[in-house]
């Protein structure tokens, strides 16, 4: 599913929004994503049932193609173009 592209992202709102260019919709690809994750759960009685432990994970993993990376623009100001290749999450 195609995503509407944004500038609220985390980069532009560190820098308040301030010269922050427009996205230009003739020109990014749009960005896809693909991922996963697991949660594992355990439990178990401790004391005789009188506490109980419990241990969570999480593990994720997603890859993005084509994402738009705020990046400094020729004239000082920021704008956003399409990374080469694709990111990972978490990064290796």
């Amino acid at each position: 599913m195609d995503k509407t592209p944004t500038i609220f992202t985390e980069g532009a709102e560190e820098l308040q929004f301030r010269n922050v260019l427009p996205i230009d919709k003739t020109a990014p690809k749009a960005e896809t994503s693909e991922g996963g994750n697991m949660d594992l759960n355990f439990r178990t009685g401790l004391f005789g049932n009188e506490a109980s432990l419990n241990l969570t994970t999480l593990f994720f993993y997603t890859r993005l193609d084509h994402p738009l990376v705020l990046t400094p623009g020729v004239l000082g100001g920021y704008q956003f173009i399409n990374a080469n290749g694709d990111y990972r999450y978490p990064r290796r």
